[in-house]
């Protein structure tokens, strides 16, 4: 989904709102009804990568609280990721495990085995859905929160933040 920008705002006004409503969309997303978990967890961290990137191209107006809320944001999606990584490290050892022959082919089937097994065990806790809903729920303030300095109207601040992204 692109983002919205008009002559009514500037670009960093329009980037700071659509921050906001990408962490409140995340939090809206994992705590929908109707939908399997795993999409909803898969779309929660879209949007949660597509805020890091903004506050990436917002740093130079908002310092170090951008990074911090980034690395908020970074923490709030990994814990999300444990069913999903454990499936693509198990995945990718199957694979390899199917082009190497001898000994190195047996102990890849081995460990692909043993990471199928662990995918299995990862599938069966939930993630701390509500954690992280709870935890967005302050980011999304801490988003509304950050100081933009006297910076923020100027072009070629946030064009700088955007080029380093």
């Amino acid at each position: 989904m692109p983002i919205a920008v008009s002559l009514e705002r500037t670009v960093a006004a329009a980037l700071r709102e659509q921050l906001r409503d990408d962490i409140v969309s995340a939090r809206e997303t994992l705590l929908e009804d109707g939908t399997r978990l795993d999409k909803r967890i898969h779309k929660a961290r879209r949007r949660l990568k597509r805020a890091r990137t903004i506050l990436r191209a917002l740093r130079p107006l908002a310092g170090e609280a951008a990074r911090r809320l980034g690395r908020e944001l970074g923490d709030i999606a990994r814990s999300l990721s444990a069913a999903r990584d454990a499936d693509v490290m198990a995945a990718t050892a199957e694979r390899l495990a199917g082009e190497t022959d001898g000994p190195e082919g047996e102990a890849l089937r081995h460990l692909a085995g043993t990471l199928a097994t662990r995918a299995k065990a990862v599938h069966a806790e939930l993630p701390p859905i509500e954690a992280a809903a709870a935890a967005l729920a302050q980011a999304a303030e801490a988003a509304i929160d950050l100081v933009w300095g006297k910076r923020a109207g100027r072009a070629d601040v946030l064009l700088a933040g955007i080029e380093t992204t």
